[in-house]
């Protein structure tokens, strides 16, 4: 069972951190992070941190069986901003400038024994002290989000390559909060409202990756009266399908009695 008192501290350099205290009651969201690297451990990472001068920093690091504070929770990390980049990597994530590091807390899960994404026991523990942080802030799941939400960097990569896998994260993080069995996800309230926060998202950012070319294609739906919705990401029924083949055969129609007209008429 994870206890936050518990956790060593490990301090970042000074110059890793915002050095202003900040009150607790001003967190208001968890960021989780990966390391990226392959078989690294907490302890590693935040002793790393607290001897380099790297001007970046996570307030914990998570790895097989240990967690490690580096930050405390009374001052920022410097984990969700862009750096030197003007703009995030794309136009525009679901959190960009909402959570800044000023009101997050960002937990960083170290990589697995072959390869940067860890295993099951190790993403549980984060999603443990994932829960308890929650808890201490008055804060709930939803409050949860992956790097990736905020900056668009593709972090942690297994969870914005498969969003399975982040919301098996985040049904973990709600078992826990609710005091639920974490090794046997059932079909519970909680759960529920956990599928349809993370779905909600994942439409969101899904809505916010608009291509250049699904832009001319909406305008043209839109102008032939064929779709007039204007969300090229939004879900489409098979109801709404029959619809705009409805419209698409009724279209075509209308072109073939017109052509026929003219035939009639000798303007063909």
């Amino acid at each position: 069972m994870v206890k936050l008192n518990d956790i060593p501290l490990i301090e970042a350099h000074p110059r890793n951190y915002n050095p202003i205290n900040r009150a607790h009651s001003s967190i208001k969201y968890v960021v989780i992070h990966y390391t990226s690297n392959t078989n690294d451990t907490a302890r590693n990472n935040v002793t790393y941190f607290h001897d380099a001068i790297t001007q970046t920093s996570a307030h914990y690091f998570v790895s097989d069986n240990s967690i490690y504070q580096s930050v405390p929770l009374n001052h920022a990390a410097y984990a969700v901003g862009i750096g030197s980049m003007k703009n995030p990597y794309f136009k525009w994530p679901t959190m960009w400038k909402k959570i800044t590091n000023s009101n997050s807390v960002s937990i960083e899960i170290c990589g697995g024994k072959t390869g940067p994404e860890p295993a099951d026991n190790v993403k549980k523990l984060a999603a443990e002290l994932t829960s308890e942080l929650l808890k201490k802030l008055g804060l709930s799941p939803s409050c949860v989000y992956r790097h990736y939400d905020v900056t668009g960097k593709p972090c942690p990569k297994w969870a914005v390559d498969d969003n399975l896998k982040w919301l098996e994260f985040m049904l973990w993080v709600s078992n826990y909060f609710y005091g639920k069995d974490v090794d046997n996800l059932t079909d519970s309230p909680e759960n529920y409202n956990m599928f349809k926060t993370w779905f909600e998202r994942y439409l969101k950012e899904r809505s916010a990756m608009i291509a250049t070319w699904e832009v001319a294609a909406m305008n043209y739906c839109d102008e032939k009266g064929i779709i007039k919705d204007g969300r090229p990401k939004s879900i489409l029924t098979r109801g709404e399908l029959a619809e705009v083949m409805m419209r698409v055969d009724k279209k075509y129609s209308e072109a073939i009695t017109e052509l026929n007209k003219r035939m009639d008429n000798g303007n063909g």
